[in-house]
């Protein structure tokens, strides 16, 4: 396996490339198509090469009790998580006309984290310079072996997971013939300076052999 992951025609992620800086935008959009617009603007005015959102199927990920439960807080969009979550996930013709803005208006990579299989195929059918797994998936072997089989790039988030974990990942989506970079992460927001760890990237590097590493936020 290659030490760096290919992104595009003109991009590396590697030891002998240059930092590549993803904006996470999330859903701090609050379900405003005009707000991520302005959101992808900022990134790229701050320097980001890439701007990445989220991507859920809810009746994909979430089963019915989860979703029917009230949801009542101060920062809900719902009286339930299903109409909360709702409230704030765009749908794949937004995605595309985001896609659009970032890319051609914008020049910024567009992509977005995977929490289902529905939202794989979703932002494969995008062609995404990569799909993006975060850290709450990275324990979950048969997404992870599906999104590998989509033969595009991934980066995968590691908060919360040891090095065993880190090792089964690389083993399932080695074997599924995927390209991938494994991220340190640390999840906790924001992460104090002391808890970041930098050294654990030396670790992923003797731990998982001849592999692509790197530092992401979540």
């Amino acid at each position: 396996m290659a030490d760096d992951l290919n992104i595009g025609p003109e991009r590396k992620i590697g030891m002998s490339h240059p930092c590549f800086i993803v904006a996470e935008i999330g859903q701090n959009h609050q379900g405003d198509i005009n707000i991520a617009k302005q959101l992808i603007s900022a990134a790229k005015a701050s320097g980001a090469d890439c701007v990445k959102f989220q991507k859920s199927c809810l009746v994909e990920k979430f089963n019915s009790a989860a979703l029917k439960r009230p949801y009542l807080g101060p920062n809900s969009w719902g009286d339930t998580y299903e109409k909360h979550k709702q409230f704030l996930e765009f749908s794949l013709d937004q995605f595309r006309e985001l896609q659009e803005f970032a890319t051609r208006q914008e020049g910024v990579m567009f992509s977005a984290s995977a929490m289902d299989m529905v939202s794989i195929d979703e932002l494969d059918s995008m062609n995404v310079p990569f799909i993006k797994i975060g850290s709450g998936d990275a324990n979950n072997l048969p997404l992870l072996k599906y999104a590998a089989s989509k033969k595009r790039p991934l980066i995968i988030s590691t908060g919360m997971q040891d090095m065993s974990t880190v090792r089964a990942v690389y083993r399932t989506v080695k074997a599924a013939g995927g390209q991938f970079c494994l991220c340190h992460c640390v999840s906790a927001y924001p992460t104090p300076p002391q808890q970041v760890n930098l050294r654990v990237l030396d670790n992923l590097q003797v731990g998982v052999p001849r592999h692509t590493c790197g530092l992401f936020g979540s």
